[in-house]
């Protein structure tokens, strides 16, 4: 079991969908306020933790806080609450699963997210939220208000030695990550500062992203997510396999990863004698993104870690994966220079 197990339930059981993020913010802010030299924030909420060390080069551990989830769209008279999208869940998985929402004041109200039967095809505009209430107001008189957030509840938990299950590991095992770099270099000399930054509403357009790289203007970004592994189902292809280790990625729908830190990172997996994975994320994108597009431009690498069952309750994740990942992190940080800095921009000279 991963040490910080404790730590990782607690941050993956809280409540975060896009926009409602102040729980996951909270927690960060709480576990690394004895670590960080300063806590910053971008106007939309994203958290950007700074670990000084008295140096020139900005480096930042870019990760979302937010996970996929719903939003109180309509109360029915019969009681019943319609929801609002956010992020990309399928909605035959996301029926008949326990969510709870968390009203403006803060109270939590479990339910189960179901479909309605008369319908031939499950939509998102069919799923509706049963809190077992007859009237809409009797919903109200709960504070269930139109706006609230909705979650899936999840008892993240190994389901053997090697496998655990949490309903956010997108991306709040980014978080983790981050955070854990930021305690391990808390007392190490670096070459830079480090940062950790953790993004608000990246599963609805990567906004966060955006605005906080903005904010920071830092010359190296480190993007940290995950995707669904392509050996899920028995096949076998050549870039995100589960269990083989993380994934640099080349190039995605928003960003092409610098050449140099590719080099950099693979250099540094081949020196700990770690696995790594090449990868191209086709179907979407990272806060890499619009960080790397941010300001005049910052040159950046996105590293994910492939998973199964992604935006879903119960998404899988390889501790294996988690501890090569973590490695080959701290094994970068621990090289970055003014000499890599200079490869990075070499064009400037």
């Amino acid at each position: 079991m991963l040490k910080n197990f404790e730590f990782i339930k607690k941050i993956t059981e809280a409540h975060g969908p896009a926009g409602s993020e102040d729980e996951v913010r909270n927690i960060i802010r709480e576990e690394l306020n004895d670590i960080c030299s300063s806590f910053d924030y971008d106007n939309l909420g994203s958290i950007i933790c700074h670990l000084s060390k008295n140096k020139k080069i900005k480096v930042a551990v870019v990760a979302h806080m937010d996970e996929v989830g719903f939003l109180v769209e309509r109360i029915t008279k019969d009681g019943h609450i319609r929801v609002y999208q956010l992020g990309g869940t399928d909605p035959v998985i996301a029926q008949n699963n326990i969510v709870e929402i968390k009203t403006y004041l803060g109270s939590k109200i479990k339910g189960v997210l179901s479909s309605d039967t008369s319908s031939k095809e499950t939509k998102i505009g069919n799923l509706y939220v049963d809190i077992g209430c007859q009237s809409e107001d009797e919903v109200k008189k709960l504070g269930i208000e139109i706006g609230d957030s909705i979650t899936f509840i999840t008892q993240t938990q190994y389901l053997d030695s090697k496998n655990i299950i949490a309903k956010s590991w997108d991306d709040r095992v980014g978080c983790i990550l981050g955070i854990e770099l930021l305690k391990k270099f808390k007392n190490i000399e670096l070459n830079c500062d480090l940062y950790f930054i953790g993004t608000v509403q990246e599963e609805i357009g990567t906004r966060g992203g955006k605005t906080s790289i903005n904010k920071l203007q830092p010359d190296i970004i480190i993007n940290l997510d995950v995707a669904t592994a392509k050996n899920t189902l028995g096949g076998k292809e050549l870039g995100r396999n589960y269990g083989e280790g993380p994934c640099f990625v080349i190039a995605d729908k928003l960003a092409l990863g610098n050449k140099v830190l590719l080099k950099e990172f693979v250099r540094s997996a081949q020196k700990i004698e770690g696995k790594y994975q090449l990868d191209f994320l086709k179907g979407g994108g990272t806060d890499n993104g619009p960080g790397s597009n941010s300001g005049y431009g910052i040159a950046g690498l996105s590293v994910v870690l492939p998973v199964k069952n992604c935006h879903t309750p119960y998404t899988i994740l390889n501790e294996k994966d988690y501890l090569e990942c973590y490695n080959v992190l701290e094994e970068f940080i621990r090289n970055i220079d003014e000499e890599i800095l200079n490869k990075v921009y070499s064009y400037k000279k």
